[in-house]
């Protein structure tokens, strides 16, 4: 395809300096800001989108991303192999015991992105001084940081980085009159936008506005010479959309959310969700990994005075914005950029359900490419003002105000990387910003569960429950409880969460779980009664706890039935037949656990046991020698290692294993 038509803007002469100015030091600004992230962890998603990606592991399983098994083995949800091929790259580097890499990566992706944006704004304006402040205002703002430190939010960086690569290539294409080349690599750019998150479908009409904005002539002349490129990108778009959603769709149900508003108040919610962003844009200052939806739970609340002032506000907004980008279009720079936030807000703000199904009222990081075009906003309002007048007296103060807010970021960017340090940090700091949302108070009590904080636990997930009862909530208070020995509370918060979902595993797990323990005891009782010769007592106690037990195994099997392929009601179930003396049935129920999940550390250990149990010493050492190495907690390895001591070590025969 070639074809004579009008130059749009040249790119501009690219010097040393210039690239310095406006290239280099943003980029290197960025670095700086966020080196501190390599002392993080895993917070947040990344232990489930990493430890239970099982595809990263091996790069043969490349060739499962045309199928299926992707969702599974990559643990993704929709279709983004463009980010699990970085999260392979950073896999083979550096396994899973060196988090530091994958924030490396993170942040050197980050740096790319602002390259690009400083960039596409000096192609755009001409101007080191625009394209530097695009590109500080991209990298450095405060909002960004949540993008960058979430390990698991990297597509987010990635399709920022694919959609200016694409708009770049395009603009090159064209000043060279439709060159095939640059044409080429900006569908492959659009692709990959695509096949990093799904966002990127407005990548087409993202092509439409840089053609109305820069390009001579109406848009309806400059689309019938070009219409067939503008088509190229959409049909690009389109087939990777189709496939990914009909051809090789999630054959899992998307989780659903935890709580979910009905899809007209989500509607009803856009303009305070984009009132929000407005102002955490502007003032960067109280900042959370989760925001509250309680501002629209029911119909009464919903018409609250309060409330609808929010609704007018937010809609007053989104007016005036469409209404300023008409009455700007002449500055194109400034119209395109806020055009490209409508644009790339959409798809994140429950309009388009069918490509994010979200109930955030809003999440920073649905604001990192919409960034992109607030830095050019801002870029060409500050070449606007480059040639006014009344400016010139006050660039001096207008450079050390620009010094100020740099700072001012920063600080404000350490502030926000220590608080990804790890969950706790996290949910800490979210929970004194959003008092209001039920889940960050749920996740905060897990990792108080974690640290054997029970009190505080409990006290979390009441006030979890007080917002709105899920039943993850309840079952987590359900296993609180029982932790705290108050087994009526625990299966009380539990039947609770069945009668919301009856098929919720977890309750049915915990409930097992809860049978367990309290058999347990009785047991225990019986035995007491034993030693002071109280034998006809004692039986009576053998027997309630036999039933527990068998009720246990009961509600497990529930488990089983709901969800087939959940092994956690598997391995509680083998795990009670070896308590029991079942050894067969145990190893059978294990050896089942480990065709479904043969990277579980917890089921290669008990299986080992109960090996070496049957005399198979060889086969039980070489299962626990494997719990060791798989084993991603210390205790189920400090477990593995003593049986390992215990039963292996002096096995002549067994020397070929490694086992000291």
């Amino acid at each position: 395809m070639s074809e004579t038509c009008e130059l749009h803007p040249p790119a501009g002469t690219w010097t040393l300096r210039t690239f310095v100015f406006a290239i280099l030091i943003p980029v290197v600004l960025s670095i700086a800001f966020y080196v501190s992230t390599f002392r993080n962890g895993y917070t947040y998603d990344d232990k489930f989108v990493l430890f239970e990606s099982k595809g990263t592991r091996n790069w043969g399983n490349l060739k499962h991303f045309f199928t299926t098994d992707y969702y599974d083995l990559f643990s993704e949800q929709t279709y983004r192999p463009a980010v699990s091929l970085t999260y392979m790259f950073d896999y083979s580097l550096a396994g899973l015991n060196r988090p530091y890499v994958y924030h490396v990566t993170n942040v050197i992706l980050h740096a790319i992105a602002v390259a690009l944006v400083g960039s596409f704004a000096y192609g755009l304006i001409r101007n080191a001084i625009a394209a530097f402040l695009a590109a500080l205002v991209f990298g450095l703002h405060p909002i960004q940081s949540e993008v960058v430190n979430s390990l698991s939010f990297r597509e987010d960086i990635l399709c920022a980085i694919f959609l200016t690569g694409m708009l770049l290539f395009y603009s090159e294409a064209i000043r060279r009159k439709m060159d095939n080349r640059f044409y080429a690599l900006a569908l492959g750019c659009a692709a990959l936008a695509m096949l990093s998150k799904e966002i990127a479908v407005m990548a087409a009409i993202a092509i439409v506005a840089y053609e109305q904005f820069f390009a001579e002539g109406r848009i309806s002349q400059k689309l019938a010479r070009r219409w067939l490129y503008v088509l190229g990108v959409a049909v690009i778009c389109g087939l990777i959309l189709v496939f990914a959603f009909i051809v090789i769709s999630n054959p899992v149900p998307r989780v659903q959310e935890r709580s979910r508003l009905p899809y007209g108040w989500q509607l009803f919610n856009l303009p305070v969700v984009i009132l929000q962003s407005f102002f955490v844009v502007l003032f960067p200052v109280h900042m959370s990994s989760t925001y509250s939806l309680t501002f629209l739970p029911h119909l009464p609340d919903a018409i609250s005075v309060g409330n609808m002032v929010l609704f007018g506000l937010g809609c007053a907004l989104i007016i005036s914005w469409l209404v300023s980008i008409w009455l700007v279009r002449r500055r194109r720079g400034i119209a395109f950029g806020m055009l490209w936030v409508v644009l790339f807000l959409i798809p994140v703000s429950n309009i388009l359900g069918f490509i994010i199904n979200t109930n955030s009222a809003r999440v920073d990081r649905f604001l990192y490419v919409p960034m992109i075009g607030i830095a050019l906003a801002v870029a060409s309002v500050s070449n606007s003002l480059k040639h006014s007048h009344s400016m010139r007296g006050l660039r001096a103060s207008l450079w050390i105000v620009l010094c100020l807010v740099v700072v001012c970021w920063g600080i404000r960017i350490q502030a926000r990387n220590a608080d990804w340090h790890n969950d706790y940090s996290l949910f800490s700091a979210a929970v004194k910003v959003t008092p209001g949302s039920q889940i960050l108070h749920n996740d905060l009590s897990q990792e108080y569960a974690k640290r054997g904080e029970h009190h505080k636990e409990i006290v979390e997930l009441r006030k979890s429950i007080a917002l709105g009862k899920t039943p993850e909530a309840l079952t987590n208070l359900g296993s609180a409880l029982a932790r705290m020995g108050n087994h009526d509370g625990a299966k009380k918060s539990l039947r609770m969460a069945l009668e919301l979902d009856d098929r919720y595993v977890q309750a049915l797990t915990n409930m097992g779980m809860v049978y367990q323990r309290e058999a347990d005891l009785l047991r225990g009782k019986a035995k007491s009664l034993r030693s002071e010769d109280r034998g006809d007592e004692a039986n009576g106690f053998d027997t309630s706890a036999d039933e527990l037990y068998e009720e246990a195994l009961a509600v497990w099997e529930q488990a089983i039935d709901a969800k087939p392929g959940f092994t956690d009601a598997r391995f509680n179930i083998g795990n009670l037949l070896f308590k029991l003396g079942k050894t067969k049935k145990a190893r059978d129920v294990f050896e089942d656990v480990l065709k479904i999940e043969p990277e579980s550390a917890r089921s290669h250990l008990q299986l080992g046991l109960i090996l070496i149990s049957q005399k198979e010493a060889q086969r039980g050492c070489e299962h626990i020698l494997r719990a060791r190495q798989l084993a991603r907690n210390d205790r189920v390895r400090d477990i593995a290692a003593a049986s390992l001591k215990k039963h292996c070590s002096r096995q002549p025969d067994l020397q070929h294993l490694g086992v000291h």
